[in-house]
């Protein structure tokens, strides 16, 4: 085991959030650049974390994104005990500054790793550096993409911890920073969905090392010359989460790196090499016939 740092803070992320709510329909634009994303895509994200499970799974679930060294995060696990027979907390470690830090609750998701990490202040032992560093690179772009950048929460001018997310396909709430007098409500509006048996979140199976990419031209930056919107995508499948669009005549501002040949742009979100990607066939098409 190893003992876990004095809170570092993820540059851009307010570690001490004030609180903050946005309620999103099925219907609701909650994209302020692209176009609409709704309740289904917040709920796509979040039930497709590495989330560590804590409490009966009963289909009311409560995600948290969370850093176990802050103690506004820390007072709400303690809070949260009382509720944990007939819900399930899903406790989805992000981290605060260190890369890494948390990788090893991404393989020993038990609610007793996840009580040693927030009583204890002790993680377990990273038994698969590898493959926790790619679980680690989900995270870190997910929450980048659609949380730092304000995809799915446009109305906020913040991100911290915790980080609650409810709801289903129809609504779903973002809560950001915690009052801790206002938890009993959300606790009494957090629907009941069907439980999936032996569900398996895309983040633990997600391998980026098995995505073949194809070379750009030198000092290439993607703009969408198309008339519509181009969809973004966690992995290069649209049954993956989508993380939002380009819009048209739009320049994306960060380094791509390569294309597939099912018509993806891999575009770089992170520092940790994390890429989403972007589906614009017909520019993909145009890189490709050129090389």
């Amino acid at each position: 085991m190893k003992r876990l740092l004095p809170l570092l803070v993820l540059p851009l992320i307010l570690a001490f959030a004030a609180p903050a709510r946005a309620d999103w329909n099925s219907g609701k634009d909650i994209n302020t650049e692209t176009d609409p994303i709704g309740a289904k895509t917040i709920m796509d994200f979040a039930e497709n974390m590495p989330w560590a499970p804590d409490g009966a799974d009963t289909g009311k679930y409560l995600y948290v994104l969370a850093d176990a060294g802050c103690s506004a995060t820390k007072q709400l696990y303690t809070m949260t005990r009382k509720y944990t027979k007939d819900m399930q907390i899903r406790w989805i470690f992000v981290d605060g500054g260190a890369e890494g830090t948390y990788n090893s609750l991404y393989e020993e998701r038990t609610p007793e790793a996840v009580k040693d990490a927030f009583i204890r202040q002790v993680l377990p032992d990273d038994k698969d550096p590898k493959k926790s560093a790619k679980i680690d690179q989900y995270v870190m772009k997910g929450v980048y993409i659609l949380l730092v950048r304000q995809v799915i929460a446009p109305a906020m001018d913040q991100f911290g911890f915790p980080t609650l997310i409810y709801g289903n396909g129809e609504k779903a709430v973002v809560n950001v920073g915690l009052d801790p007098s206002g938890l009993d409500a959300i606790i009494r509006s957090i629907p009941t969905v069907p439980v999936k048996k032996d569900f398996v979140p895309l983040a633990l199976t997600a391998d980026q090392d098995t995505i073949t990419l194809h070379a750009l031209p030198k000092d290439y930056q993607y703009m969408n010359n198309g008339e519509d919107n181009t969809p973004m995508y966690m992995l290069p499948d649209t049954n993956t989460p989508r993380v939002g669009s380009v819009a048209p005549k739009l320049e994306w501002p960060f380094p791509c790196e390569g294309v597939t040949e099912s018509g993806y742009i891999a575009m770089r979100v992170t520092q940790n090499g994390g890429c989403v990607y972007c589906y614009d066939p017909v520019e993909v098409k145009r890189i490709l016939e050129k090389k």
